[in-house]
């Protein structure tokens, strides 16, 4: 009997460990459907495009000439993009229709990495860092 009790009190916390660990995880990014596409134009420029279901959810944009890291939320829903460089400069958008840019001079000829994020209220899924140059 005392077996049995044991038994069924180690199931049961390893049910509650579980609820706990479902209830806190943030969504895989191979859940999320979500692709990305990149698009590197002779001027410099740098798109990231973020596609699910055959869907545009957004991209985010870096303008070389203008040292400028731009996002456009594509998709009515509650998540929105957000565009990182390896600066710490960050611009999002959450709502079609109002991009997001940040401007700023930095080094010219320098190397820095950007990338997309999907953003919504149950975490992230971001893209592979691109290069880009200033």
């Amino acid at each position: 009997m005392r077996i049995r009790t044991a038994l069924a009190a180690f199931a049961s916390a390893g049910l509650l460990a579980g609820a706990l660990t479902g209830l806190t995880a943030t969504p895989a990014s191979a859940d999320s459907g979500m692709s990305w596409k990149t698009y590197t134009y002779s001027n410099g420029d740098v798109r990231i495009v973020a596609k699910a279901r055959g869907t545009v959810h957004g991209y985010v944009e870096w303008s070389a000439g203008g040292d400028k890291l731009c996002a456009s939320d594509q998709f009515s829903n509650s998540e929105g993009i957000r565009g990182e460089l390896s600066t710490g400069r960050t611009a999002t958008s959450k709502s079609p229709g109002h991009d997001s840019c940040k401007g700023g001079n930095l080094p010219e000829g320098t190397a820095y990495t950007m990338r997309a994020c999907i953003v919504g209220p149950l975490g992230s899924d971001c893209s592979s860092r691109v290069r880009i140059r200033a």
